[in-house]
């Protein structure tokens, strides 16, 4: 007996099975065929399974090594690659302004934030629509603002005077400057967002809020992940442990107790609660939801970026000693005490700046994509027409290691900023935004120079310092979690040697 008389006469019901099953595969490769040919994309050029799936993209991240291969990509193909089947990554120097700026005229809608990545509460600056973000954008601008942060000061110097009191007493001790710097910073923005800080740097340890945060970096960037397909999203559930949600609760209850604490105090303070709490003409008072959320986010936002900053720069210092004498000169002749080290004097030391914007280049803080997706009309990206709901990318670190637009990309070299090098004289500064731009730009970028210079600054007017043998290859091989997983950076302190 044959096998076609088996299946389809004796068994009739396998006939109706097999003509779905046909239909689907004819369906696939029609599929297939479309995207590859016919879709509107397919003009643009990249490796033809990212073309027909999303499964490549999603493989990028979840290796932790995204931003490295994708410079790959835009080596081998040029300034635009598709990277899925309705998705874009582009390395242009309009890309920035063209995707995320403030876009005006015909043709020039604004690309609203990647909804598989940004499927948070509405009551935040990340997850809100375009005009909660504007109401919240407004009622933060004063916190944020430069006679705010010359009235924070003597907060700011408060907790960089106990940073450099510890670093003292630990001289000659070999010292993890990760967790110093993220101890620094958390107290620092959680004095300016919840109203009292968290004692980090008191007790030599990380708070619950601090430590139970950074694990659940991880899981955001699985859930992100997950965001890609969003037929999988209700996998999220089974991925949430029971001990995941008891901890994010009590993270925020304690944010919610402290901002509680704080607005029963009363205290006039130039800090984010007040901002938060105070009403501007024509805008909408913020709910206490909303206030509580928006003072959780500023305290991540503003904390652990400036902290990966500040790691990274110590590295790649001790890594590069002509940079580090060139920093110390400067630091050092500048000033004739500490005291004088203050806002108003570091913003008068050109190689300082330079030497933090080359860490930015070399180590963004953020390294990966913020996506952007095209309005349902469509929109015009760098020239070119796009069709609606096209997911747009630009990756930071891709941008500032790409060799078309910055010579020796992967060498530090501070005077680059400083135009005092005719070799980087073609670098296109365009193509670095590590705070982004547009009307969802970093609104603390200005409090996070400030940090850098300041803490810099002082650690190289009182100290001399140099990597542990452990710590030599620091920088080399971390992943991406959506946030770089930075190893400990062990240093050993010495005090200052006078000349």
């Amino acid at each position: 007996m044959s096998f076609y008389t088996y299946f389809f006469v004796n068994q009739p019901w396998w006939k109706p099975l097999a003509i779905v099953l046909l239909l689907s595969i004819i369906y696939y490769f029609a599929n297939i065929t479309y995207y590859l040919y016919f879709h509107p994309l397919s003009k643009y050029p990249g490796n033809k399974l990212d073309a027909i799936s999303r499964i490549p993209h999603a493989l990028r991240c979840w290796r932790g090594r995204a931003p490295m291969e994708m410079l790959e990509l835009h080596r081998k193909y040029g300034d635009i690659v598709r990277v899925g089947p309705q998705e874009l990554s582009f390395q242009h120097p309009d890309a920035w302004n063209s995707i995320s700026g403030h876009r005006i005229g015909t043709g020039h809608g604004n690309n609203e934030k990647d909804p598989r990545q940004h499927t948070t509460s509405q009551n935040n600056l990340l997850g809100a629509s375009r005009e909660k973000h504007a109401r919240f954008r407004r009622a933060l601008s004063h916190g944020f603002s430069s006679q705010a942060i010359a009235n924070q000061q003597p907060l700011i110097n408060r907790y960089i005077d106990l940073l450099i009191q510890r670093l003292d007493e630990r001289v000659g001790q070999k010292i993890d400057a990760v967790a110093w710097y993220n101890w620094t910073t958390f107290d620092i923005i959680g004095d300016l967002s919840l109203g009292e800080s968290f004692g980090c740097l008191e007790q030599a340890r990380a708070h619950f809020w601090v430590t139970t945060f950074f694990e659940s970096v991880r899981f955001f960037n699985y859930s992100r992940l997950l965001g890609i397909f969003p037929e999988l999203t209700p996998l999220l559930r089974f991925l949430i442990s029971e001990e995941t949600v008891r901890v994010a609760k009590a993270r925020m209850e304690i944010t919610t107790q402290t901002v509680e604490r704080r607005q029963a105090s009363g205290r006039n303070r130039p800090d984010y609660i007040d901002a938060l709490m105070t009403t501007k003409d024509g805008v909408e008072p913020l709910t206490q939801t909303e206030i509580i959320e928006n003072a959780a986010l500023v305290l991540i936002a503003g904390s652990e970026t400036t902290a990966t900053a500040l790691s990274g720069a110590t590295y790649l210092l001790c890594k590069h000693p002509r940079v580090l004498k060139k920093l110390q000169d400067e630091v050092r002749s500048a000033f004739m005490t500490e005291s004088e080290i203050n806002l108003d004097n570091v913003s008068r030391l050109p190689y300082t700046m330079a030497v933090i914007k080359e860490v930015l280049r070399i180590y963004p803080p953020t390294p990966m994509s913020n996506s952007r997706v095209t309005p349902p009309e469509g929109n015009v990206i760098c020239g070119e027409p796009l069709p609606g709901n096209t997911y747009l990318n630009i990756f930071q670190w891709t941008s500032h290691h790409n060799p078309k637009y910055f010579a020796d990309p992967d060498l530090f070299v501070p005077e680059r900023f400083l135009g005092t090098d005719p070799r980087y004289a073609n670098d296109n500064l365009a193509m670095m935004e590590p705070f982004s731009v547009g009307p969802r730009n970093c609104i603390g970028k200005n409090l996070a120079y400030v940090e850098m210079r300041l803490i810099l600054a002082r650690i190289v007017f009182n100290f001399d310092f140099e990597l542990a043998p452990e710590s030599d290859g620091w920088m080399e091989g971390q992943i991406i979690n959506t946030l770089w997983e930075k190893p400990p950076l062990y240093i050993t302190m010495s005090a200052r040697k006078q000349e």
